[in-house]
């Protein structure tokens, strides 16, 4: 029977190695074909300082540190244009950025009265709490 004579250690390790070669391969394509324009794509685009991008899954992560933008809607809008353009996949964007510090301070003073104001309905009492703070 052909069974008898045939390797098996030899037809395995011949399947690790082109198993190894393919996934070598893939991961090769997805660097120099996909990942690495999106990534000098974006480099050029105004307001982004740091770009990484890491595969989860079937979804590719995009983690963008951005500096200062003076619209953040059109920012994002033309962000996630460039991404579709350039990648056929699922995505996620994931945005961090430095805070300002008095836009921090002012959160913590208000957001407090935001909470309460959302779930008690007084949103007058709100809007005078943070005219009250706004001028300390």
């Amino acid at each position: 029977m052909f069974f008898n004579n045939f390797k098996w250690v030899v037809a395995l390790i011949t399947f690790v190695i082109v198993l190894a070669f393919l996934s070598g391969a893939q991961m090769w394509r997805q660097k120099k074909f996909v990942e690495k324009p999106l990534v000098s794509m974006l480099e050029n685009m105004a307001g982004i300082e740091e770009i990484y991008l890491k595969e989860e899954g079937k979804e590719l992560e995009v983690n963008i540190t951005v500096s200062k933008v003076d619209d953040f809607s059109l920012f994002y809008t033309h962000l996630e244009k460039m991404i579709e353009e350039n990648y056929k996949g699922n995505y996620s964007i994931k945005i961090s950025d430095s805070p300002d510090k008095v836009l921090v301070m002012a959160y913590q003073k208000i957001h407090l009265a935001l909470y309460e104001g959302v779930a008690r309905g007084n949103y007058v009492d709100m809007g005078e709490h943070i005219e009250n703070i706004k001028d300390i």
